[in-house]
């Protein structure tokens, strides 16, 4: 894995590393299944950002 992006500040970077390594573990092996995963992992890191965002202001 190369530089290591935080997730919340970079969610479209972390979302592509992290789907790098799952090709190269061979967990995802077709295009579909990579394009579906990273809509997932690009979704989850911006819904948790909101969510803190969220938190953040209640406090």
């Amino acid at each position: 894995m190369s530089e290591t992006k935080n997730p919340l500040s970079y969610p479209e970077k972390a979302a592509q590393e992290v789907l790098l390594e799952l090709v190269r573990a061979g967990s995802i092996s077709s295009a579909k299944s990579a394009t579906l995963a990273f809509t997932d992992l690009l979704n989850h890191y911006r819904s948790e950002l909101n969510r803190i965002k969220k938190e953040n202001k209640v406090q």
